[in-house]
Formats: C-alpha cells, sequence, structure tokens
C-alpha cells in the first residue's frame, strides 16, 4: 500500500487511489492513458483521459485519482483535468466517461448540468422537431404537417399549442393547408374548398382554431366538430339548394341533376318549387299523374310526373292524377296520349 522512489532520499509513501503499488518504485495506474510525474520523492497525477476529472491537490497527494465524471457533466478532451456541465439540450443521468447525450427528437432541454431524461421536454402535441435531437428550446418545436398553429408563436419561444387539421383542408399528402396563409396545398395554385375564418375572440370556443363559415356551390358545409369540418362535394347524381344551410339531396327521377342547384325537368311542362332543403314537384303537364312529395303520393328522391297507365288519361293541361276511361274508349299501352 506504498511506494518509494529512491531508498536512499526519499521516504515511504502511501499509494494513492490512482495508482496500483508495490511498496518500491514500481506503480501501474489504475486508469490507463493516465500520466503521473515522480517528483520530490511523490508521484503526481499530470493529465487524466477522455471522460475523467483530475483529483489532485497539493498537500494531498496521497487522495491523487482520475474520477469518472458526475451525473450532469463531462470532459471530451483527449486529456483532461475538470468536467464541465452538460449543454442545454443534452444530459447525463449516470456517473461515467461517457460524454452528455442529446435530447431525442421532438424534445427540448433548456437547462445546464441536466442530470435526467426528465429534463428532455415533450414538445406540445401535434409539434415536432422537424428530425432533429439535442434541441434546446420550445422555439424548435413547429406544428407537424398535419397540424396547425392555433396558439402561441413557433418564433417568439413560448409554448404552442397545435389543432388537428380539418377534414376539408387535409391535403393529398396529408399536409394542412391552413399552415398556408393562402390556405393552398403544396404544388397547388388555387385555395382549399371553403372559407376559413380564425376565431380570434377569448369569448368564442377552440379560440385560435379556424372555423370553415361557408362553402362554395356544390358542396354541403359539414361541422359537426372541428375536426370534421369541410365542404362535402355533392355526386353529380345529387343536388343541394344552399351549400352553407342544407345537404347533398338524391336527384329525383324527375330531374335531371348535376351536383348543384340547377336542375331541369325531364318532362317538358312540369313544374318544380323550392321547399326547405328539397325540390318538391308542383305541376304535371297533359297525360302525365303527379307523383309528389307536395301530395304525399312518394317521398322527395322519387318524385317524378308518371305517364298515365293502360285504361287512363289526362286531358287537363294542369294533370295531378289519371282518370279511367270514359264508356266507349279504350287505351291499351301506357302513355300521354288519350
Amino acid at each position: 500500500s506504498q511506494y518509494i522512489i529512491d531508498p536512499d532520499s526519499n521516504a515511504c509513501e502511501r499509494c494513492p487511489p490512482g495508482l496500483q503499488c508495490k511498496g518500491n518504485n514500481m506503480v501501474v495506474p489504475v486508469v490507463a492513458k493516465s500520466t503521473w510525474l515522480a517528483e520530490g520523492g511523490m508521484y503526481k497525477l499530470q493529465t487524466c483521459p477522455t471522460g475523467y476529472s483530475k483529483i489532485s491537490k497539493e498537500g494531498e497527494e496521497d487522495q491523487q485519482r482520475c474520477a469518472p465524471c458526475a451525473e450532469g457533466s463531462e470532459c471530451v478532451l483527449s486529456e483532461c483535468s475538470v468536467c464541465v456541465g452538460c449543454q442545454a439540450g443534452k444530459y447525463k443521468d449516470i456517473a461515467g466517461t461517457q460524454s452528455c447525450r442529446a435530447c431525442p427528437e421532438n424534445t427540448f432541454n433548456p437547462n445546464l448540468n441536466a442530470k435526467d431524461y426528465a429534463s428532455c421536454r415533450f414538445c406540445p402535441p401535434g409539434a415536432d422537431t422537424a428530425g432533429k435531437s439535442g434541441q434546446t428550446s420550445s422555439a424548435e418545436c413547429q406544428c407537424n404537417e398535419r397540424f396547425y398553429l392555433a396558439g402561441g408563436s413557433e418564433t417568439s419561444g413560448l409554448t404552442i399549442t397545435c389543432a388537428n387539421c380539418p377534414t376539408g383542408a387535409v391535403c393529398a399528402g396529408g399536409f394542412c393547408a391552413l399552415q398556408n396563409a393562402s390556405h393552398t396545398c403544396p404544388g397547388a395554385s388555387e385555395a382549399i374548398s371553403g372559407s376559413w375564418v380564425r376565431r380570434k375572440s377569448a369569448k368564442e370556443p377552440q379560440v385560435g382554431t379556424f372555423q370553415l363559415v361557408s362553402c362554395p356551390r356544390g358542396t354541403s358545409k359539414q361541422i359537426m366538430s372541428h375536426d370534421t369540418q369541410t365542404c362535402h362535394q355533392c355526386l353529380a347524381s345529387q343536388y343541394i339548394l344552399d351549400p352553407n344551410q342544407t345537404s347533398c339531396q338524391d336527384c329525383p327521377p324527375g330531374l335531371s341533376c348535376s351536383g348543384h342547384d340547377l336542375v331541369l325537368p325531364v318532362v317538358p311542362g312540369s313544374q318544380w318549387q323550392q321547399a326547405g332543403s328539397v325540390y318538391q314537384l308542383v305541376l304535371c303537364p297533359t297525360g302525365y299523374m303527379k307523383m309528389s312529395a307536395l301530395n304525399g303520393t312518394t317521398a322527395p328522391a322519387n318524385q317524378r310526373c308518371q305517364p298515365c297507365a293502360e285504361g287512363s288519361e289526362c286531358v287537363l293541361d294542369v294533370c295531378d292524377v289519371c282518370t279511367d276511361c270514359q264508356p266507349g274508349t279504350y287505351k291499351d299501352v301506357a302513355g300521354t296520349q288519350r
């Protein structure tokens, strides 16, 4: 447990923790690559390798050693004397020679000397660091492509709020068009369908989020919830009277539809009127029976002017029902003839 450098001029010295001694001048460093110098009858620690701190004080030579860097500190030099605290964006949760670890993607750590993984704070829901690790500020957290910024600022360093992208604002590749001031999808020149307005009043629910306020012709505004907001495109076999108030309606057999509010009667001379969200058949011309929701003879989607059946006719200018052929007359095929 001792060493002596020169038995004729030096005394026996206590072996420090950083050396292995054999009672003579032969010593072996406990930590490989640490350097020692014989000076004044004693071995003195000069440098430690990467990951260590040099413990060496004048008058306490028997305590010299290379100590692994503690939690929250490191030394990444090839020759080390002191350990320094982990930089912001990193942490080290156990003592040892390893360097500080970068906080993983989608986290950040603004503090120095972090000693645990918990120091890496997660970005708010819907935000990420774009694949970067070791981030130091919440400003590095950006709403990812499937969300949009609803609160805070992505450049102020304040905590941000990301909102789910409504169905009607999701582009083909998943990008949220509401991230762009123009509300356009990548590579597109036209904005997404509908007029979207951000809620600005603190009195409004979900302040900072976008609200779909109107939809264009041929679509139906659907706003059951924030996330499902969309201008639903009506089919060519449907019609819609008011995109902001009514829904897409199936085109009845008596109309020719194109997916919007303009329709054409299949039977020339038949007349239709708007009634709430649907068209109602009002009258049919000579030779037809009126199948209309107006008189309860059928559902709105089945309305039509139906040619009078065999043995019946309507000879009026405006027809509702077909009547039986008079005695002495007959009709052997369905149609508008008498």
